[in-house]
């Protein structure tokens, strides 16, 4: 059995976690926050790699491998013209909501009912539950940034845990799980039926549709 990971001490948090080239680009690289914060402390505040290993709790060799891994892929992202997320920067927040006992739940809307396409989708309902599934908050959102990207950014600072949605493209749904955002299936539901379905734990995931031939679509950008 492998030694299980260390855990950086990592005490800076970027504030943006999504990055990309353009609307139209298909692939994507993940960087750690451990790989971001070595590169921050080396780089960015040009320490040596010895005090960056004080700093982060790690031996130096584990900073070097770091610092390694995520010059690559900034790199590779640069060349090939590949968007960037920054994943494993949510733990904080994640924790403190579980704590909390608090949900936000994001929905599509479509008059009553639950709608689809991500990107082009202008009616948003978020609704806060507490740990018995009661509503403590209500509030409809038109967006006003558009593209599955920007809206994931979006629903992330809302401190959304969960979307309820028809259709979503590939590439927003692996943009919101980064996000540690749940996308559910809210086919045929309204918002009532949605919430009893998560306290139940009657639900399925929602699987991201691809664009093929000449369809246009931004709802997986």
């Amino acid at each position: 059995m492998g030694r299980k990971k260390k855990r950086c001490c990592v005490n800076h948090y970027p504030t943006h976690c999504y990055f990309s080239p353009n609307k139209h680009f298909k692939e994507e690289n993940t960087i750690t926050i451990d790989e971001i914060e070595a590169m921050r402390l080396v780089d960015y505040l040009e320490m040596s790699q010895i005090e960056a290993a004080e700093k982060l709790c790690v031996s130096r060799g584990s900073v070097q491998r770091l610092i390694y891994s995520g010059r690559k892929k900034l790199i590779d992202s640069i060349i090939n013209g590949k968007g960037i997320i920054i994943d494993q920067i949510f733990d904080d927040e994640i924790t403190k909501r579980k704590e909390n006992r608090i949900m936000n739940l994001a929905f599509i809307m479509n008059q009553e009912k639950i709608g689809g396409h991500f990107g082009h989708a202008k009616n948003f309902k978020i609704i806060q539950i507490d740990d018995n599934f009661e509503i403590i908050s209500e509030m409809d959102f038109i967006p006003t940034v558009s593209g599955g990207k920007a809206k994931s950014q979006w629903l992330y600072e809302s401190n959304v845990n969960v979307l309820f949605a028809t259709s979503v493209g590939e590439g927003a749904i692996k943009t919101l799980n980064a996000f540690q955002i749940k996308v559910i299936d809210g086919n045929d539901k309204n918002v009532s039926e949605c919430i009893q379905s998560l306290k139940d734990n009657n639900y399925s995931l929602l699987e991201g549709h691809k664009h093929e031939g000449n369809h246009v679509c931004d709802c997986s950008n």
